[in-house]
């Protein structure tokens, strides 16, 4: 069939005035063609064969080893080009991905997504899910301290440009909601169309108020009308739900009055933060009968992840070490570009002194009186 064809014969100038057809010219090129799309094919199945060859003698000698664990010259052609080229999931496609993580017997650690790169590194890397802090987001776009600053639309923004590259589930720290149970609503709203996995929702009582700490807690019956709200406003029933207390701030009898009645509100996961050790969450976690989720910052006495994962704990946050790397980077890279002699503050230190914590804690001190 193609032989019925002709192309332009070009002249020697290989302009396009004195061209004419020449079908001797075609049958030529296409006999190029054709030979250097075998050559093409060939090299390719010689290097997908061995790659096959040495993946497979990897998994052999690795018998426990996960499949996505493998270094990347044992993988597939097959595998680097799905998990670094193919098209990013669907939203629903996450969502389904994060309830499996829920519904599984493991403890999952999170990455610290706080930009679309970090989000598409962290997923190169093999994890299974990120997190969007909202301490991480104030810093990433206000270079403010976890103050309740940060208005929604702010974080939905940082949230959608996340949402729209990720190849993993994130979840989206939406502190107290933004405000009441009609806040949370559109919180809920704006976040599903960002494309997040699950969203927390905290019962901190947000933003300060005058005369008080920053860790109150708003009443039990509030956090609820504020987590039935949530669960109203939804639309992709896939979307998962997380209320979250602190843990830390209560008695354990307190706490477990909490949980209970969040979860017989119908949230798909409790989150806790200030959780001490391992007695401490047994006594909860022995009346919460759907998924738990842990804010531990990389406490000590809460690394055993088979220990969590038998007490339901699915979803572990140990902080947002790689965006305080970030700074720290940030910060010699610019310093070496002006010949300065290297510093000894931390990344802790540097995001303190860059940020706009200080005058903030000044001004509520001095106009809110709130009491740390």
């Amino acid at each position: 069939m193609l032989g019925q064809y002709v192309i332009p014969r070009v002249c020697y100038c290989h302009c396009f005035h004195c061209t004419k057809s020449d079908p001797e010219v075609f049958t030529s090129k296409k006999v190029e063609i054709l030979l250097l799309l075998i050559f093409f094919h060939a090299i390719f199945f010689v290097i997908k064969l061995q790659n096959l060859t040495n993946w497979l003698e990897y998994n052999e000698e690795n018998p426990q080893g996960e499949y996505n664990t493998a270094p990347l010259e044992y993988m597939k052609l097959s595998d680097i080009f799905r998990s670094r080229f193919m098209a990013t999931p669907s939203q629903h496609d996450l969502r389904n991905d994060f309830r499996a993580l829920l519904a599984s017997d493991k403890c999952y650690y999170t990455a610290s997504t706080f930009d679309p790169m970090s989000a598409r590194i962290a997923a190169d890397l093999g994890f299974e899910v990120g997190i969007l802090g909202g301490s991480v987001a104030s810093l990433q776009v206000l270079a403010a301290p976890d103050f309740a600053l940060i208005t929604l639309s702010e974080f939905t923004e940082q949230a959608t440009r996340i949402g729209r590259v990720a190849r993993l589930p994130i979840i989206a720290d939406a502190d107290h909601g933004y405000g009441n149970a009609l806040n949370v609503m559109r919180t809920i709203v704006e976040l599903e169309r960002a494309g997040v996995a699950a969203l927390t929702i905290e019962d901190t009582l947000l933003p300060a108020k005058y005369g008080h700490k920053s860790t109150d807690l708003i009443p039990v019956e509030e956090a609820v009308g504020k987590l039935k709200a949530a669960l109203e406003a939804r639309i992709d029933p896939i979307m998962s739900i997380i209320a979250r207390t602190n843990a830390g701030q209560l008695t354990i009898e307190e706490t477990i009055v909490r949980v209970k009645a969040y979860q017989a509100v119908g949230v798909d996961g409790i989150c806790m933060v200030g959780i001490r050790d391992f007695a401490h969450l047994e006594e909860i976690t022995q009346h919460i009968t759907i998924p738990v989720m842990l804010v531990a910052y990389d406490n000590p006495e809460l690394r055993d992840r088979e220990r969590l994962a038998a007490n339901g704990v699915r979803i572990v946050v140990n902080g947002h070490a790689a965006y305080f790397a970030a700074i720290k980077a940030t910060y010699d890279c610019l310093r070496e570009q002006r010949g300065i002699a290297e510093g000894t503050l931390d990344a802790s230190e540097l995001s303190t002194r860059y940020s706009t914590l200080e005058e903030n804690r000044v001004w509520a001190n001095k106009y809110m009186d709130v009491q740390e």
